[in-house]
């Protein structure tokens, strides 16, 4: 994750969280064409850590051809994850973007 704020601790993180869980079953459920999209923002650098507390890191995503930004919780204690955009695909491409 980049540029993630305060109160993110490296040795804080490690017991709770669990990311290639969370990971292997966003990309399983993921539509092929979601997760292609999703790859793309990634790599475009479109991922900003917005704040990683116990249980839950937030992440803000930019589609900045769009001008729209998103925001990403991902839950990996708890194998889920929520996103504030429109879009009725779940998951969507940014959460697809947010756990690259």
């Amino acid at each position: 994750m980049r540029n993630l704020v305060p109160p993110y601790d490296p040795q804080n993180l490690k017991p709770w969280v669990d990311v290639q869980t969370l990971f292997t079953l966003i990309r399983d459920q993921a539509e092929k064409p979601t997760w292609s999209r999703g790859v793309e923002l990634s790599r475009r650098d479109a991922v900003t850590g917005e704040l990683v507390r116990e249980g839950e890191v937030q992440l803000k995503v930019v589609e900045r051809d769009r001008g729209l930004s998103a925001k990403v919780m991902l839950y990996p204690q708890d194998e889920d994850w929520a996103c504030d955009c429109s879009s009725s695909e779940d998951p969507c491409l940014h959460t697809v973007a947010a756990i690259i």
